[in-house]
């Protein structure tokens, strides 16, 4: 299984270009447009929030298989397993990548933390 320790790491090894920022980074998809990560289990020391509809495929974070055909809002939080197979969308949608360190010193961080 693969861990990515940066969000410059995850973008660098699947052929995305760099983040503007090292700290935060957005990666959006069209319809019909399949999720292109080359590992299909991973982990990230950085948060994650995701909006998408899957057309086909499942994604797994943590323990749990979840259903996105509906479409879904998922929050993932450092240090999770992902599970990709196959996953294809079926409307626009959006990964949005925070690192831990962005939010430090920010009320935020220690409302996570709780």
């Amino acid at each position: 299984m693969k861990h990515y320790r940066t969000i410059s790491e995850l973008y660098k090894a699947n052929g995305f270009p760099p983040p503007e920022n090292p700290l935060m980074g957005l990666l959006t998809f069209e319809e019909s447009e399949k999720c292109t990560f080359i590992e299909r289990e991973f982990t990230m020391t950085f948060y994650t929030i995701a909006l998408t509809k899957l057309k086909s495929g499942t994604f797994q974070y943590g323990r749990t298989k979840y259903d996105h055909e509906n479409g879904s809002l998922a929050f993932l939080k450092p240090h999770q397993k992902v599970l990709m197979n196959n996953v294809e969308t079926s409307e626009k949608g959006f990964l949005l990548y925070i690192h831990e360190d962005f939010l430090v010193n920010h009320n935020l961080h220690s409302e996570i933390n709780k």
